[in-house]
């Protein structure tokens, strides 16, 4: 079995093996981090999808939450060559379509790590470049085939929450980001692709958690907020950031005093239909 070189570096399938011709220290990458990196260089520069992915990660018949285990994959994998020294836009995410292999591949042989090729390894890595650009070209015929317009790709974060309520619901955090998903299903624009909070699931710890949504992701509106409570009154607000640079595009509060309990589910749909008021107010521009 051959040697995948690609962006300065090299990949052995068959240990799962991965360095950089600079000499940097190489990294050994668990079955499923290896399954998607080999998918990736067997079709380099061609949109996949998310199910032509979980399939080349997992066989058929097991049980995963695929949508949340192909992101964390994912995530690990780009770790993986970002600590190589590989460019960060290496793997490219292309909003509600797919990622892409943004490098050329060749194969070189297995023992070959250092020593240039001979005559016959260049004729025969000539003839394999020359099969992936066709393979390559028609690849971009279908990708590049006329699609709609991506439009927004939108995620709601856990809330933020200072202090806890005299009475209510536990765990309101996660309670209002929920909600607010379910009031924005029900009242978003055609244009606007929602993303479960299972998706969000294996970024809980990171220190980055809106960087690496957008980046894996594909998600380029997203609306985290805060909750506080303070003095017998919680006030909740939402806002809406347009990624990767952050610009606020939509902030909106909605304070209640501390007689009654909250309903969350009522502060959920006036944020909703604050953010669908701005929305058509404004008519924001497809990015």
């Amino acid at each position: 079995m051959g040697i995948y070189a690609f962006a300065s570096l090299r990949f052995d399938p068959a240990d799962g093996r991965l360095w950089a011709r600079a000499g940097r220290p190489e990294a050994h990458l668990r079955p499923q981090v290896a399954r998607l990196l080999c998918a990736f260089l067997e079709q380099p520069q061609t949109l996949l999808d998310r199910d032509q992915l979980c399939r080349a990660v997992w066989d058929e018949g097991t049980v995963v939450d695929f949508e949340s285990g192909l992101s964390a994959v994912l995530r690990e994998l780009r770790a993986e060559l970002k600590s190589l020294g590989a460019p960060a836009d290496l793997i490219e995410t292309v909003p509600r379509r797919g990622y892409r292999l943004g490098a050329e591949v060749r194969l070189v042989e297995a023992t070959d790590r250092t020593r240039r090729p001979g005559r016959r390894r260049v004729v025969l890595g000539a003839a394999a470049l020359v099969l992936l650009g066709v393979l390559g070209a028609l690849g971009w015929q279908f990708t590049r085939a006329p699609q709609p317009a991506p439009g927004w790709t939108l995620a709601v974060l856990p809330f933020n929450q200072f202090g806890e309520p005299a009475h209510g619901p536990a765990r309101l955090d996660l309670l209002m980001a929920d909600l607010l998903l379910g009031q924005l299903w029900e009242q978003r624009p055609d244009e606007v692709s929602l993303i479960g909070r299972a998706s969000l699931a294996p970024y809980s710890d990171s220190d980055q958690l809106a960087r690496d949504v957008a980046e894996d992701l594909g998600v380029n509106l997203l609306i985290e907020g805060t909750i506080v409570f303070e003095d017998e009154r919680m006030s909740v607000t939402a806002r809406a950031l347009e990624m990767p640079g952050g610009r606020i595009l939509w902030s909106e509060t909605v304070f209640r005093d501390g007689e009654q309990p909250p309903v969350p589910g009522e502060i959920a749909a006036e944020l909703a239909a604050s953010l669908s008021r701005a929305w058509a107010a404004h008519s924001y521009q497809q990015p």
